[in-house]
């Protein structure tokens, strides 16, 4: 018995949809007001990691980025970040990811090096909180891939 007690209080369907659908509606606004989504020619626009950042807030959770560090894949150059996810109450972390961006994508080739080590943290930084609150990202409306990893052309805003 106890073990479903603390099941209804960690776990609540009911309670957590109404929270993210009502974090949903709101992201919608903040978004369309200062533009940190874009579409790349699919059913729907992807957002930038201004707005992932914004449903972190949602849920008390902020994006810490590592050192982004000088890799290379195949005779390619660039870089490679990870980032956590941690809860602003506890300081645990609840989620990481890691990210790269490399002198073969098209907008990264001249880039200077601190651009491409930037890109690469605000990647990982996206993607491990995509991996936490997609699911809210696509309540409100939005492709739950972040718009960072969508092309090598993106808008570096």
């Amino acid at each position: 018995m106890e073990n479903s007690i603390v099941l209804k209080t960690v776990f609540n369907p009911e309670r957590d949809t109404n929270k993210a659908t009502r974090a949903a509606k709101q992201l919608m606004d903040i978004v369309k007001q200062n533009g940190w989504a874009k579409n790349f020619g699919g059913p729907k626009d992807h957002l930038y990691y201004e707005a992932w950042q914004t449903v972190g807030k949602y849920f008390n959770v902020t994006v810490a980025t590592g050192e982004a560090d000088p890799i290379e894949i195949g005779g390619v150059l660039g870089f490679k970040a990870k980032a956590w996810v941690v809860d602003n109450k506890t300081g645990v972390k609840v989620g990481e990811a890691e990210a790269y961006c490399m002198r073969d994508e098209g907008n990264w080739a001249k880039k200077p090096t601190f651009q491409l080590a930037s890109m690469a943290q605000t990647r990982a930084g996206s993607k491990a909180l995509r991996q936490i609150f997609g699911f809210v990202v696509a309540l409100a409306g939005y492709s739950p891939t972040p718009a960072e990893e969508m092309t090598s052309n993106e808008n570096t805003q």
